[in-house]
Formats: C-alpha cells, structure tokens, sequence
C-alpha cells in the first residue's frame, strides 16, 4: 500500500495536476476576452463557440483511448519495443486523421449547425470566431492528449506539469497583449493557437524519440479531405437536396479515411 500512495504522489497527482492546469487554458482566455467585450451580443457569442467546440474533440479523443489505449500500455509494459512501436503508431495514426477530418466536418457545416442551434442575436459573433476556436481546440486537444501520451507511459509526470504551464503562461501573456492593444476575439484565439502550436513543437521531443511515427500519407490524405469538407462551408444548403448532398460527400470521404487506414480494425499486422 505504501509503495501504491508512492507511486500515486510521484505520477497520479502530478499527472492530474497537468490536466487541470490544461484545463485553465480555455477559461483564462474568456476570462481575458470577455473582460473587454463584456456580456454582450459578442462577448455571449465568443463564449458559447469557447463552451461548444471544446466536446467533439473530447468525446473523440475518448472513445478512441478507450477502444486503443489499453493496448499501447500492454505493448509498452508486456511487449517488444517494435510492438510497442506499431500500437502506439497505430494509435497516432487514428487519433490524427479522425481529429483533423472532424475539424473539417465543424468548419464545414458551422454555419448550418449555427442557424439551427445558436440563437438569433448571437449568431453572427457565434460564426466570426468559431472556426478559429476549432482550430484552436484541435491543437489544445493534441497538445494535451496526444503528445502526452509518451510521457504517460513513461512515467513522466513532471514534465507534463512543465508543459501545461508553460501553454498557460505563454497563452496569458499573448492574450493579455493582444485584448491591450485591440485585436478582435478571432485574433486572440488565433494568437493562442500559434502558441499552442509552438508548445507542440518544442514538446515533440520524447514522441519523436520513441518512434512510434505515423503514416504520413495516410494524414496527408485525411488532410485533403478535412479541407474538402472545410471548404462546403461556402456552398449553399437550400434547397434541402443542396444539404444532404454535403452530408453525403463529407460521409464519403470520411469512409474512404477510415477504409484506407484500416481503423475498424483492433490491431494492423503490417
């Protein structure tokens, strides 16, 4: 039992901090925004894109932990450094593509979404900045989930803690500056997207060492297709038939995504 409350003290709480001090990263930038805009048409807007866009990712990121991530630890404690290798690759691999394709479904069909669902008065704050929220999301999510997941296996709590305060601290800063000198919500988040983005790659250091690389044309493929189904956004969805022909072509290429990497699968034997 004393070994177990160690090892919880050393990793368990140091890890659970990481995720709480991510978790500030979305409310210090509302707090800083919403303490110019106010509680107006814009500022109600801006918050509810920061509220809404956040849960696609995590309830993505989720699902795919659940079904992959008990094997990538079992390969890492129990397997081969290749086997360890290919499930944490394999892991890469899903989380990417399924993330960057349901960036571009959101960015897509924001504006229909909207309409349906955001009230009246909100609706064109809602729009002007939720496609730089979901962007913004989309790195905080990989940020926090995906880069962390080496250091997890890897017993690496401190600098999970290192990294996430880092992001809040450099995010507070930028967004501080730039709510001073007048830049518009979009250009906060964008700002703290940047970097987030540069967080990213000053943290990729222990994934790109392990090697668990994934296949790159498979993500250049999925690319492709998040910034086919991005670019519906300007097409028209009346009549109905334009709408569900949108559906039906973003469900195409995200089957086709899916059947190249084999995601159905519980583990690829190349």
């Amino acid at each position: 039992m004393l070994a177990d409350w160690t090892n919880f003290c050393r990793y368990g709480m140091l890890a659970a901090s990481a995720s709480v001090i991510h978790l500030s990263v979305p409310v210090m930038i509302r707090f800083i925004v919403i303490s110019r805009l106010g509680v107006a048409e814009a500022g109600a807007g801006f918050s509810m894109a920061l509220d809404l866009l956040q849960r696609p990712f995590w309830v993505l990121i989720a699902a795919i932990h659940t079904v992959n991530y008990p094997e990538v630890v079992g390969r890492f404690e129990h397997g081969t450094n290749g086997e360890a290798k290919q499930s944490t690759a394999r892991l890469f691999d899903f989380v990417i593509c399924a993330t960057v394709v349901m960036l571009g479904g959101l960015i897509g069909f924001l504006p229909d979404a909207g309409r349906i669902f955001v009230p009246h008065e909100i609706l064109a704050s809602f729009l002007a900045v939720a496609p730089t929220v979901a962007i913004f999301y989309f790195l905080h999510t990989h940020l926090q989930a995906t880069l962390a997941i080496i250091p997890h296996l890897q017993k690496s709590a401190t600098r999970l803690v290192v990294v996430a305060a880092c992001q809040l601290g450099v995010i507070s800063v930028f967004s501080t500056v730039a709510v001073a000198v007048g830049l518009s919500p979009s250009g906060v988040v964008a700002g703290a997207s940047i970097a987030t983005a540069i967080v990213i790659l000053l943290d990729s250091g222990p994934t790109i060492r392990f090697g668990a690389i994934p296949r790159w044309r498979l993500v250049t493929a999925a690319t492709i297709a998040a910034i086919l189904i991005a670019s519906l956004s300007i097409a028209p969805s009346q009549p109905l038939v334009w709408l569900l022909g949108k559906i039906a072509l973003s469900a195409i290429a995200t089957a086709l995504i899916a059947w190249w990497g084999n995601f159905l699968m519980l583990a690829r034997r190349d």
